[in-house]
């Protein structure tokens, strides 16, 4: 759906008409295929295939207690192909690395191997299972 934006000398213009390196805005801007303020640590449907899309990217959260920290993948020919989410979240006395694999596939995206590793202010390392990557909104170009 084409929007109108009035401009400063007063005339207006017809958002369906402006073009970015020969694709329309709406092309450029993108299409939210999925989003969810709190995320979601399990298989997400998108509201359409990313075989459509040129590129996606996908913005998730490596939570640390009530915390979310927050990062994005940009994946070219999105469609079967396998992604690696990683973030670290530096806490007073511990460093955390949150990691999750991924698999894009037409209408969703499913996390697996969802876990946090910390190294602990006296060098031990410590590996958890609990899952702590969220996804929090996915969107498509053209």
């Amino acid at each position: 759906m084409a929007k109108s934006y009035k401009l400063e000398d007063g005339n207006y213009i017809d958002s369906g008409s402006i073009s970015h390196n020969r694709k329309k805005l709406k092309e450029v801007l993108g299409k939210v295929l999925y989003e969810d303020q709190t995320g979601s640590k399990n298989t997400i449907q998108l509201t359409e295939s990313v075989a459509k899309f040129s590129y996606i990217e996908i913005y998730f959260a490596g939570v640390q207690g009530e915390a979310y920290y927050y990062d994005f993948n940009k994946i070219d020919n999105p469609n079967n192909k396998n992604i690696n989410f990683i973030t670290a979240i530096s806490g007073s006395s511990n460093l955390y690395f949150v990691t999750a694999m991924g698999l894009i596939s037409n209408n969703s995206i499913s996390l697996s191997n969802n876990r946090r590793v910390y190294f602990a202010h006296n060098s031990s390392a410590i590996f958890g299972t609990e899952a702590q990557i969220y996804i929090t909104k996915v969107i498509g170009y053209k």
